[in-house]
């Protein structure tokens, strides 16, 4: 009689590229789950440096780790690699940079069986000069019947962007693999997919504990004030919602998106733009902003409903009607 194979509870999968001792810090984190049931599934993407002795390393020590090894293709097809072979009821993913708490995914599987719900999210830490808690603003600790509340949670999704995160949930497998994929993004690559995946979902809960910690990086786009990406990030982000909202047919769900990039994407990026080197508050830069398609639609379809503050609302009007160089000279008044 053949021995019965018993499937994971959940497999973690770990993009690796060039990660260095960070990569010491996650992969402890995860042998040390209260948790035991778990597979882990470490990506090296064409790691450089030794991460790749580590992963090899690490699978020597542990047999619940499997190492796949590639050509660097970046982490959404280090992600979808590990996807293709996980073979838990559950799949999560972790950033080979980051670590969790011990108790993670013990405490948020225990909530998927409790509850038969598809998706899992908790709140996380984000670690940078300071320590700070970045809680998501969905109703917590109960079930979300996504047939019956699906807008209003893509409408808390379009104001706040960091629930997008792949890394802070867990997902019933058998609604990702092989039907949703990572697209070959470098920024942004988790929208389309956390999206899709909340569409092909039929529940979903969010914890109200912060159990992942996020490393903030020299150059990613939380860690620093000011970055030239983020125009690209939103636009690439807010195309892949409407192309989402078009193919599900949920048109009516643009409104929502439009009336969010009004009242939030357009005072983040003209923040990003007093943020800026003197060298880039320019007029040929606001006129970027102004004119690429999503703030253009935005304008055109929706009003603002709410602002951060009275100067942000002052500059946002005047961005709507071009008066560039004004918005160059408070933006500068307000840097003295």
């Amino acid at each position: 009689m053949s021995k019965e194979v018993l499937r994971p509870g959940v497999s973690i999968i770990v993009p690796v590229y060039n990660s260095g001792k960070l990569l010491e810090k996650c992969v402890d984190s995860l042998l040390a789950q209260t948790l035991t049931d778990i597979e882990i599934i470490l990506v090296n993407d064409g790691s450089t440096d030794r991460s790749g002795e580590l992963c090899d390393h690490y699978a020597v020590m542990d047999n619940r780790i499997t190492v796949i090894r590639q050509q660097n293709q970046g982490p959404s097809a280090a992600r979808n690699a590990g996807l293709a072979i996980a073979g838990g009821a559950y799949v999560g993913f972790v950033d080979s940079d980051d670590y969790v708490d011990t108790t993670m995914y013990e405490n948020m599987y225990a909530i998927a069986k409790e509850h038969d719900v598809d998706i899992v999210n908790c709140d996380m830490y984000f670690i940078g000069e300071s320590t700070q808690i970045i809680r998501t603003k969905i109703e917590k600790n109960r079930i979300i019947d996504l047939e019956k509340e699906r807008r209003a949670l893509f409408l808390t999704i379009n104001s706040n962007g960091i629930t997008v995160f792949a890394v802070r949930n867990i997902f019933r497998t058998e609604i990702v693999k092989g039907k949703v994929f990572f697209p070959p993004h470098t920024i942004g690559e988790e929208v389309p997919f956390v999206l899709e995946t909340l569409l092909n979902a039929r529940t979903y809960y969010s914890m109200d504990m912060p159990y992942y910690f996020y490393v903030g990086r020299p150059g990613s786009i939380t860690h620093e004030k000011y970055n030239k990406q983020l125009l690209d990030l939103l636009c690439r982000q807010h195309e892949c919602r409407e192309n989402i909202y078009h193919s599900y047919g949920m048109d009516a769900f643009l409104f929502d998106l439009y009336q969010s990039t009004m009242d939030y994407t357009v005072p983040s990026l003209i923040l990003n733009f007093i943020n800026a080197p003197r060298r880039e508050r320019t007029i040929k830069a606001l006129k970027e902003i102004r004119n690429c398609e999503m703030i253009a639609t935005a304008y055109k379809k929706a009003t603002p409903s709410r602002s951060p503050s009275w100067k942000l609302g002052v500059l946002r009007f005047l961005l709507k009607y071009r008066v560039y160089p004004l918005v160059v000279l408070l933006t500068a008044l307000s840097k003295h």
